[in-house]
């Protein structure tokens, strides 16, 4: 349960806004947990204000709005095309409900509903945080890194969700060879 979750949870630092701002995401649909979104929400934190969090593969939200939420200045860009795990749009109603709700008080955050490899044809900002949670085949793994690598700012950040899938683990293997 999400009370549990957060009990189990010790975080060194500014635990008490951690939880106040997160604690509302722990009852939406995710796949991940409440010490994976603070850390999101400190990686995005802490990005020079010139540089932008990018999420490719928000299926809910989860991961997206964790590093949305308290930082009101920080450009946070969501790209996703709903191709997975819905056909029913269930998560795309999800997500848009909650991103709807958002955004006027997070004026930097933006969303694009299309194909991520479209979406980097037109993408400029420097890229301080990157995850990318698309389709985990190891071709669009592998594809998902390289194509984020020449917008990454210096001492870019990226979390590679999936790795304990053997194919997802070599593609970035092989994407940091």
């Amino acid at each position: 349960t999400p009370s549990e979750e957060l009990q189990n949870t010790l975080l060194p630092e500014a635990a008490e806004l951690s939880e106040q701002l997160l604690h509302t995401l722990l009852g939406m649909p995710r796949m991940s947990t409440f010490a994976v979104a603070s850390l999101i929400n400190k990686m995005v934190r802490e990005m020079p204000a010139d540089q932008c969090f990018l999420n490719v593969g928000t299926w809910c939200g989860f991961s997206f709005f964790s590093g949305i939420l308290g930082n009101p200045q920080k450009k946070c860009i969501g790209v996703d095309n709903f191709s997975e795990f819905n056909p029913d749009n269930q998560a795309r109603e999800t997500f848009m409900r909650l991103y709807n709700r958002i955004r006027s008080q997070y004026t930097e955050t933006l969303f694009y509903e299309m194909d991520y490899q479209y979406y980097f044809q037109h993408h400029q900002d420097p890229v301080g945080m990157y995850i990318y949670d698309g389709e985990h085949s190891y071709a669009n793994q592998l594809k998902g890194l390289q194509i984020a690598e020449p917008v990454l700012a210096p001492g870019a950040l990226i979390l590679v969700d999936d790795t304990n899938m053997p194919h997802v683990h070599q593609a970035t293997l092989d994407f940091i060879a």
